[in-house]
């Protein structure tokens, strides 16, 4: 699994001294960014987020890091949905799978993924 290390910052803490729901999308955002930069260095892979599903299953705090991990967990014709785990302090917080859809530079409209992108995700895929 591919992880990125993100400090919450005061912006993302509600009144009740955790983390606030709308933080996570965006880091699932980072964290998406992230691993297709990682495992498809120097392609521009072109892509909107489609869809987020997010399952809360403990509060996440201010001042100490999480860990957001992501994975392939579905390849589609034009779309591939992420999997993403947020951790802090040795314990899973949250579980989201992302759909993201690669987009043509040339038509700007949604694209089959060439073969050799397909072929990079199949190797990250997590059952």
């Amino acid at each position: 699994m591919h992880q990125i290390p993100i400090l919450p910052r005061s912006s993302e803490t509600n009144s009740g001294g955790h983390i606030g729901a709308t933080a996570l999308s965006v880091w699932f955002e980072e964290g998406c960014q992230a691993f297709i930069m990682h495992i498809l260095p120097g392609f521009d892979f072109n892509y909107f987020m489609a869809r987020t599903e997010q399952n809360f299953l403990r509060e996440i705090f201010h001042g100490t890091e999480v860990s957001v991990r992501n994975y392939v967990h579905k390849i589609g014709n034009s779309s591939v949905s992420i999997g993403h785990q947020v951790w802090q302090k040795n314990q899973l917080c949250s579980e989201a799978i992302s759909v993201i859809v690669y987009v043509s530079r040339e038509s700007n409209k949604p694209a089959p993924l060439p073969d050799f992108v397909r072929d990079t995700l199949e190797k990250h895929l997590k059952s």
